[in-house]
């Protein structure tokens, strides 16, 4: 849908004082576009992006120069207009000369009428390539009338469809009746009684860019004429009406016929064939307007009619085979099956078999003969071929096996249908067949796969976790009793089963499956263990790419939450192998190439690449176009360039953001900037837009702490309406409840997070924080030990460091040797130690005993020179025997004569 610009108001008319522009008139006026004062009564203006001027061209075999009325658009993908402000009309016979310069692009140009306002109107356009089509906008929403048909004399091929075109394009309205002439020639007549009067003005599209450099396109207006007397008005559509050829005629049937409208197209066919009827020309009927005038008279249920053209088209001289299948079909139609099976020979020529089987054993079933109706269904499977699978042969099959009790093919039959409506996104007909997957199909591995498939597709995500699960479970189990008895009939190999469309042999694993399974579990911030599932998926299918780009993804973002840049190729290998496969195995089309350049892209930027970013972005908008994804990914290099507002008005232009990409990357963008408050305004936007998105609830949470906000954050926390999380959400929650004192609540947060990810560092470390505030030293312990074992980041290093410090001040006290100054680090209040008696000198550096009389502490080294008769330590100041009374002192003697001479205990 083209963004249309505003209406140009205004006018200019020397032959009138006082103008009444509501007035609805008869007259007949031309436009004098040589006048000194030009006459043409559309605006003239000049905007950023469209312009209405007058200017003078020479066109070809011209000697001079011609004035005329430039529409120039000065961008791609709108529609301009320039209108006649003057008067309302009613009945209405618009002349006007055009030229189309489309810039080397593709533009189209023509005149709206009966305009009621800038929302409400009809238009008619033919473009460069040589086709028009006629329109009803009404509030802003269009509705084709006819849409793009081929203009009579303006066919165009090759590199023609890019240069200007000249045409003269006349429209009558009389009354509901619309007549479409191009180069006087009868092009369309519809009928529609929508809108009854209004303005009139000339107008301009512009749709794809220019191949030259220049940007939009210019339409020219070199002549124009109205007449809206009621009485000429109406004679010239007759006269138009009765001058159609019948070739035009056929266009347009086909027109209508590819848009579904069979009642005009049918008219416009039997107006041809009067014409040719009544002027003699042979044959009359040709067999593919034939063939179409049959299908068009069976879609409208007028059997006689379609019986008349499919006798004519089976007549000597014309292909029976399409004529052969739609009389097998009017048959069936009309309910006469006796006669169908009567009629019908398989060596007749069918332009489908696979259909006319599928008629046949439609027969057979009203008929109440079943088995005769499966074999059918089953034939009509067998012709289908890959390309022409509709699942609907499949899908008849399994109901016709079901009544007959075969259960077993019943449900081969619906799992071969459900394939196919799955790889067509067909949900809607997958959906019908999931209660028979589940009734036949409940051990069947496959059967609970499709039905969580569907479940995935419709977004039901707890119930496709089930069925997937469950689906995964089932498959092991076939794939152990295979190993067990790799008997034939074990796997499915009996002339019985007929599903040769199966990709995959009994037991062998289902990369879908994975990749779903691995979805879901990112949808709930689990990113860890989707990882494994992701790398089973790119294992079974490595040619796959969207597989390989979701697997790169997600290494990206795992470390990008756990706080590694992955700044370098060398961050992460995986990562960078990933992405180049998925890079290698994309083609040039399709969105699987979009997307995994899009990533690359954001990959770029994270690494400061800017320059290698750009490239891949243009790559991926090649394909995607301007998608919220492709803008958040530019919005993101403009904030690196250092022009965050450029990056914010990139995101706030207008485009739509369903999905609420655009808004959250604002906020991002806002916060990373330190903006927070305007950050929680985007945040909100994109809540808006997908309440249940587990992200932005984060993102707007770690916003609103950053403002010490946290009752708010609590709330925003605390609100999934699945009522699970992600140890990343339970690590916010557990730091806001903190915060606000709730520290019980805190604790549960944490030992819930590390219950889903017992290496979640973050959790490990808020719940050692948890239990130093309980003085619960030995559980610190643990926490700190579990932390050692994992790969922190600069971050969580510094966490861990300042808790192990924390401990370290609340649980231990200094004790230094008075003479040089050594220092011990002991236990608060240990448990006595056991008594013990040494039988070798501790080193130099163990504590020799503390002074009862003046409290100093020694080491050995300096105590060795004071030593009393019995060879005691004694205080070098008061003479007095040094003794092992402190419990900390003992203890580390204690512990150093377990570890080093084994001492006998008294």
């Amino acid at each position: 849908m083209f963004g249309f610009l505003k209406r140009l108001f205004g006018f200019f008319s020397p032959e009138k004082d006082e103008i009444d522009p509501d007035e609805i008139i008869e007259e007949q006026w031309v436009a004098d576009f040589a006048a000194k004062e030009p006459r043409f009564r559309f605006t003239v203006t000049a905007e950023n992006s469209y312009r209405a001027y007058p200017r003078k061209l020479r066109f070809a075999g011209d000697e001079a120069e011609k004035p005329v009325l430039a529409l120039s658009l000065l961008k791609t993908g709108c529609i301009a207009w320039t209108e006649d402000s003057l008067y309302r009309y009613r009945d209405l016979l618009i002349r006007g000369t055009i030229r189309v310069d489309p810039a080397g692009g593709y533009g189209a140009a023509g005149f709206m009428f009966r305009i009621v306002d800038e929302n409400t109107y009809y238009m008619a356009l033919v473009s460069n390539r040589g086709y028009f089509r006629l329109d009803l906008v009404r509030n802003r929403t269009p509705l084709a009338l006819a849409g793009w048909t081929e203009a009579p004399g303006l066919r165009r091929t090759g590199p023609e469809e890019s240069l200007p075109v000249d045409f003269e394009l006349e429209i009558i309205s009389c009354g509901t009746r619309i007549l479409v002439l191009v180069n006087g020639e009868w092009a369309a007549e519809i009928n529609d009684p929508s809108l009854g009067e209004g303005r009139i003005a000339f107008c301009a599209a512009s749709y794809d860019g220019a191949a030259r450099g220049r940007p939009g396109m210019e339409a020219l207006l070199s002549a124009f004429s109205l007449d809206s007397r009621v009485g000429e008005v109406s004679a010239e559509y007759d006269k138009a009406s009765g001058a159609a050829r019948p070739e035009n005629r056929i266009r347009l049937a086909e027109t209508f016929a590819a848009m579904g409208r069979a009642a005009p197209a049918l008219v416009q066919i039997r107006k041809a064939w009067e014409s040719r009827l009544e002027a003699g020309t042979d044959p009359a009927r040709p067999p593919a307007e034939l063939l179409l005038g049959a299908r068009l008279a069976l879609a409208l249920e007028l059997w006689d009619e379609a019986e008349d053209c499919i006798e004519a088209g089976l007549s000597p001289g014309s292909g029976a085979g399409e004529f052969n299948n739609l009389k097998a079909g009017l048959l069936y139609s009309r309910g006469a099956y006796r006669d169908f099976l009567s009629w019908a020979d398989e060596s007749l020529p069918f332009a489908d078999r696979a259909a006319f089987y599928n008629l046949l054993g439609h027969a057979f079933f009203h008929l109440e003969r079943y088995e005769e109706a499966a074999n059918a269904y089953d034939r009509a499977r067998a012709e289908e071929g890959d390309e022409g699978k509709n699942g609907l042969a499949a899908k008849n099959a399994a109901g016709a096996w079901e009544l007959l009790g075969d259960r077993e093919k019943a449900l081969d039959r619906y799992i071969s249908a459900g394939r196919i409506f799955l790889n067509r996104n067909r949900y809607e007909e997958l959906g019908l067949l999931v209660p028979k997957l589940r009734l036949f199909g409940a051990a069947n591995w496959e059967a609970r796969a499709l039905a969580g498939k569907w479940a995935f597709g419709v977004e039901n995500w707890a119930e496709a976790e089930t069925e997937l699960d469950k689906a995964e479970e089932l498959r092991e189990e076939l794939r152990k009793k295979l190993r067990e008895n790799p008997r034939k009939e074990l796997r499915g190999e009996s002339p019985e089963d007929s599903r040769g469309d199966s990709p995959l042999s009994p037991g062998k694993p289902d990369p879908a499956v994975f990749y779903l399974k691995a979805l879901l579990l990112i949808r709930k911030d689990r990113r860890k263990e989707a990882l494994p599932l992701l790398e089973k998926a790119v294992r079974y299918a490595p040619d796959y790419p969207l597989f390989r780009f979701r697997l790169a993804e997600n290494r990206f973002l795992l470390l990008e939450q756990s706080g590694v840049k992955p700044d370098t190729a060398a961050a992460d290998p995986a990562l960078n192998a990933d992405l180049e496969a998925a890079l290698a195995i994309s083609r040039d089309e399709g969105e699987s190439y979009g997307w995994v350049h899009n990533f690359a892209a954001q990959l770029d930027l994270s690494r400061g690449n800017l320059a290698g970013a750009e490239d891949h972005l243009e790559k991926a908008a090649s394909v995607l176009g301007e998608t919220p994804a492709v803008l958040v990914n530019r919005a993101v290099a403009f904030y690196l360039g250092g022009k965050i507002d450029d990056a914010l008005a990139l995101l706030e232009r207008g485009a739509e953001d369903p999905e609420g990409l655009m808004a959250n990357c604002a906020g991002n963008l806002l916060v990373r900037a330190g903006r927070f408050e305007e950050a929680d305004v985007f945040y909100k936007k994109a809540i808006a837009a997908a309440p249940d998105n587990r992200q932005y609830r984060f993102n707007r949470a770690s916003c609103l702490v950053e403002t010490a906000r946290y009752g708010e954050a609590d709330a925003v926390l605390t609100s999934f309406s699945d009522g699970t999380s992600s140890p990343e959400i339970l690590e916010l929650i557990a730091f806001v409840a903190a915060k606000k004192g709730e520290y019980a609540r805190a604790e549960t947060a944490s030992r819930t997070a590390l219950e889903i990810d017992p290496e979640h560092a973050p959790s490990l470390l808020h719940l050692g924080w948890s239990c130093a505030a309980g003085g619960r030293w030995e559980e610190v312990e643990q926490i700190l030990e579990r932390l050692d074992d994992l790969e922190l980041n600069e971050e969580m290093s510094r966490g861990k460091d300042e808790l192990d410090a924390w401990m370290e001040e609340a649980t231990t006290r200094l004790v230094a040797c008075a003479s040089c100054g050594i220092e011990w680090r002991v236990r608060k209040n240990p448990e006595p130690a056991p008594s013990i008696r040494l039988y070798a000198m501790p080193p130099d550096d163990m504590p020799a005993g503390t002074c009862p009389a003046c409290g100093k502490s020694y080491c050995v080294g300096c105590s060795k020179d004071s030593l009393d008769e019995a060879g005691r330590f004694v205080c070098p100041e008061c003479g007095k025997a040094l003794k092992l009374g402190d419990e900390g002192l003992k203890e580390l003697i204690y512990v150093w004569a377990e570890e080093n001479i084994a001492p006998e205990a008294e």
